[in-house]
């Protein structure tokens, strides 16, 4: 299911959120899903907007295309495209989990690490 952010607050400290642009999706992404629902479900995907992957490069999928897509993987229960910043959703959606893959190791953003100490969201990093 595709949720507009005024949708969040119904699932606050419900569900495991997943971070990311997925422009392009690859395996490593399918594999970073598959160890979110192993942590917690249902699983959020909070997905970047086209606005936010061009100021980085071109977007080769456009985001509409990128949430149907990930809307239709059965590792995703619910996907979200973000217009304002991660630590923003993480604020009002308040998830179980955090999920980054390893190679964040160090490098999440520190608004993002303070938002989730100040209502107790788990970051876990996976090794995929």
């Amino acid at each position: 299911m595709i949720l507009h952010s005024n949708d969040l607050s119904r699932y606050r400290g419900k569900v495991t959120m997943v971070d990311g642009c997925f422009d392009p999706l690859h395996a490593g992404h399918i594999s970073y899903f598959k160890e979110a629902k192993k942590i917690g479900f249902p699983v959020l995907c909070n997905m970047a907007s086209d606005d936010h992957i061009s100021k980085k490069h071109a977007v080769l999928l456009p985001e509409s295309e990128r949430a149907t897509i990930l809307d239709s993987l059965s590792t995703i229960d619910f996907v979200h495209v973000n217009r304002t910043s991660t630590a923003d959703v993480l604020a009002h959606l308040r998830p179980r989990y955090f999920v980054k893959g390893d190679e964040f190791r160090g490098t999440i953003k520190e608004e993002e690490v303070r938002v989730c100490k100040e209502y107790g969201i788990d970051i876990v990093l996976t090794d995929t």
